[in-house]
């Protein structure tokens, strides 16, 4: 993955929060590489703890927020509270999407909303 030359666009968030460097890199060249999302970042997040997507699609005008998670990650309800509060920081319409990263690399997005309980 280090040899990859995407690599250096999420060097720094993999070195910050390495719990998912392997989930982040994967979704970050989904987007990027298989999607063609005009506009892909990798930021980190305190909040959250760990490394999200920041992104626009071709079709939507909107900031989305990617939150990359290994299959294996156990999922709450106050992680998607947070995942909202962080939402709003970039903006009342970003939208809020997790991406669940399989041992196989396999990605499914999943859209969130507020309200909804795991």
């Amino acid at each position: 993955m280090e040899t990859h030359p995407l690599y250096p666009d999420v060097a720094a968030c993999c070195q910050t929060y390495p719990a998912n460097t392997a989930a982040l890199f994967q979704v970050y060249c989904d987007l990027l590489l298989e999607r063609k999302w005009p506009e892909v970042k990798a930021v980190g997040s305190a909040r959250l703890g760990r490394a999200v997507v920041l992104g626009r699609s071709r079709d939507a005008p909107e900031t989305q927020l990617i939150v990359p998670i290994n299959a294996t990650e156990d999922l709450s309800a106050g992680l998607l509270d947070l995942i909202h509060a962080e939402a709003l920081v970039h903006g009342p319409a970003a939208v809020c999407t997790l991406a669940i990263v399989g041992d196989d690399l396999t990605v499914l997005y999943y859209r969130v909303q507020a309200g909804i309980g795991v």
